[in-house]
Parts: C-alpha cells; structure tokens; sequence
C-alpha cells in the first residue's frame, strides 16, 4: 500500500527470489503456478503509479499496479475482485504510513467520547484544527476495523513510526515529533497503537515483531505482522 516508485516491491521480489525456499522453488519449476508471485501496487498518486509500472517492468517482475486509498480498504477490495485479485489471498504491506494516514472524524463520535481520560497520547492536529487523543484512537481502531474486513490468512505486515513512551535524552529520537506534528501525521506510542490492533480484531505476531530500539518504552520503530484474531 502507497508503493511511490516501485522500489521496495522490487527490493522485496528479490529477496523471495534469492533467499527464499519458495524462490528456489519457482527457478526449478517456473512453469508451477503455485509458487508463482504477483507483487501488488498500490498508491493515491497517479505518478507513483506510474514510476512503479516502469520500474518493475524493467525488472521483470510480475506486478499489477492500481489506484488504492489507505482510508478506502473495502474500495480496494472492490477494485481488487475487479482485476481477478482477491484481497484474502494477499500479504498486505504498508511502510511508514499508517501515522500519515489522512485523517478522518470518527464515525462513532459516542465511542470516541467514552475514551476520554482513558489515553492521554500527544497534541494532534489536521487541517490546522486540533484533534482530541480520544478521537484519535477511535479513528486508529476505526482503521484497523476496516483493513481486518479485507485481509485472510496472510494478514498484514507494517513498518510504524512511534512516539517513545519514555523520553531519554540521548538515546529517544524526539526531533521528528515537532515537524511531524507540524505537517498532519499522527505518530502513537508503540503500546496504544497494538492495543487499537488488538481491539479492533488484529494480533501482532510477537515472534514477528521488532522495535527499534529494542525497550518498547523507547521504541520509534515497530515492525509488526498483524492477523486475525
């Protein structure tokens, strides 16, 4: 999801194909469709599109590229099926990207009220007005909700961008706070974001998981693997 110029897909479809069994599998038997693999793009923006057609083209990778809307997944899922793609049968990806998310008021506004006092969080604004924490986390697992209707068994890998929890001077990245307050993104700490996951029917795999650094109270970076629960 939001696949800018094609590079990561690339970079992805050559570590299955070097250093994966299932890539060994496909040099030896390349006639073999189940071990066949399709890497999908998605993004807003036309030119991203664009580029990554190109560059995967270039590449020989097989790949199909498509309009896809972060906050639309059930969208996706209808453009998907249209192009002989079921989303159930995809690992799904994002990097760096749910914290940029645009935003959107909760749909439930009564759930949202009832969080009050329940998650202090940070100063959140989009468009130049002020976002409530407790609106926040209702749109984060309103999120969520909506990617768990479209994803199967594969789930839902995301690379996440975090608040510490706990801010050490010298060892807690805290610069990006400021420019990323200032341009609508919505970083959370590492603990809500798995708890807005797990409310809204997703688990972390937690042999999948890694934070940099390593403390989850320190925590900037997550990679998490995300499934039903």
């Amino acid at each position: 999801m939001v696949c800018g110029d094609g590079a990561w897909l690339e970079h992805i479809w050559r570590l299955i194909q070097e250093r994966s069994l299932r890539g060994r599998l496909l040099r030896e038997c390349p006639e073999r469709p189940e071990y066949q693999v399709l890497m999908v793009g998605l993004d807003y923006n036309r030119a991203a599109r664009r580029a990554t057609r190109q560059r995967l083209t270039r590449a020989g990778v097989p790949h199909l590229v498509s309009f896809g809307d972060v906050n639309d997944p059930l969208g996706l899922r209808s453009r998907l099926s249209e192009l002989g793609v079921d989303s159930r049968e995809l690992l799904h990806g994002s990097s760096f990207l749910i914290h940029n998310r645009p935003y959107q008021a909760p749909r439930d506004a009564a759930q949202a009220a009832q969080r009050k006092g329940s998650w202090s969080g940070g100063a959140y604004a989009a468009r130049g007005v002020a976002i409530e924490p407790a609106a926040l986390m209702q749109n984060l697992v309103e999120f969520f909700r909506s990617w768990r209707q479209i994803i199967g068994r594969h789930g839902m890998l995301t690379i996440e961008l975090h608040d510490p929890e706990r801010v050490v001077v010298g060892k807690t990245l805290t610069n990006y706070m400021l420019t990323h307050g200032l341009s609508d993104q919505l970083t959370v700490g590492v603990e809500p974001f798995l708890r807005a996951a797990r409310e809204a029917g997703l688990e972390a795999a937690p042999e999948h998981q890694r934070l940099f650094p390593a403390r989850r109270e320190l925590a900037t970076v997550s990679v998490n693997h995300f499934r039903q629960a």
